[in-house]
């Protein structure tokens, strides 16, 4: 969210030149040398024992697994311009948030109504709107709550913080009751008696 409030910013001109030349470049840079750090470690402390060359080389290109948040900045950066183009339209911008938030309270949520689950995330998968999940979204909503500040009220503030705090119980809940690894976890700690 807060690269998108930068990168967004129609205030702010980022040529592709630079996107690619200073933004993009570092991150790869950065992925690079700090893979090859842990591909290293992973080899001297015998992580890797089992890997041959080819196998070593996919963890080098996969990175650690909280090297994630690179790869998605990377896509991020290089959506940037159509992401530009899509803010500067008002109603295409609110148009493009509304699906990302359908989209994913149905992905995410709607899935796990008994019965009706299968049927919501067999239609949403043939939409082919994956597009709208995640990392997107939380890029342009970014720009949006910086651009529209004044514009949120107290109330609305109020409703989002009651909102995120409701959704926030809503998973833990729905996570408990439908993780079968998570339901032996929390019956086991709610059955031991205080020490």
């Amino acid at each position: 969210m807060i690269s998108g409030r930068f990168f967004l910013d129609p205030a702010k001109d980022i040529p592709l030149k630079v996107l690619f030349q200073k933004y993009i470049f570092r991150l790869i840079l950065a992925f690079l040398l700090w893979s090859a750090v842990y591909t290293a470690y992973y080899v001297w402390d015998g992580t890797y024992r089992n890997l041959n060359i080819f196998g070593i080389l996919t963890m080098y290109i996969h990175g650690p697994i909280h090297f994630w948040y690179l790869y998605a900045a990377v896509g991020l950066y290089l959506l940037t311009p159509l992401l530009r183009k899509i803010v500067q339209d008002k109603t295409i911008c609110h148009y493009v948030l509304v699906l990302f938030v359908m989209y994913n309270i149905a992905t995410q949520y709607l899935i796990y109504i008994p019965k009706v689950g299968a049927i919501v995330e067999s239609t949403v998968s043939r939409l082919g709107l994956e597009s709208f999940s995640g990392y997107v979204g939380c890029f342009l909503l970014g720009y949006v709550l910086y651009a529209y500040q004044e514009k949120i009220t107290k109330k609305w503030e109020i409703a989002v913080y009651v909102l995120g705090a409701l959704v926030l119980v809503l998973t833990y809940v729905l996570d408990i009751s439908i993780s079968d690894e998570l339901r032996p976890l929390t019956l086991s700690s709610s059955i031991r008696s205080p020490t």
